[in-house]
């Protein structure tokens, strides 16, 4: 079993089960972007069961993979899939912007508890909110 605990924006926890009677002596984590190839991500290696990834992107998901190094030559498979999203970041940089380029309410964006109305949002040129038209298509 593949487990995932987000710690912050840039850190996540990730352990497994070792399904074999003996735990290796080490173990090879690979992660990247969704959809990635196990071996050809960011390689780690770790001598336990767990292990903290750091340096990761705020709000981004990610696939991982873990497979047991029992010695030079002698590896198992890698393990299927698991998976996690980043947190939010505490703050943006300065400047900031944000294009509005989907149709939804952006990640790590809320609506404010006393908006009752949704966001509506357009791609032809401007910006229909709350308040009415506010930019010119």
């Amino acid at each position: 079993a593949l487990n995932s605990n987000v710690i912050s924006a840039n850190s996540v926890g990730i352990s497994w089960t070792d399904g074999n009677a003996t735990a290796a002596p080490s173990y090879q984590i690979s992660y990247g972007a969704p959809g990635f190839t196990a071996g050809m991500g960011t390689q780690s290696v770790v001598t336990s069961d767990t292990a903290t990834l750091s340096s990761l992107m705020a709000a981004t998901g990610y696939d991982w993979y873990v497979r047991s190094l029992c010695s030079l030559n002698d590896t198992s498979s890698w393990s299927s899939a698991g998976n996690f999203v980043t947190g939010c970041p505490v703050s943006y940089p300065a400047p900031f912007s944000e294009g509005f380029s989907s149709p939804t309410i952006p990640t790590c964006w809320s609506q404010g508890a006393g908006n009752l109305e949704n966001w509506l949002f357009t791609h032809n040129g401007g910006h229909i909110g709350n308040v009415g038209n506010m930019g010119s298509g």
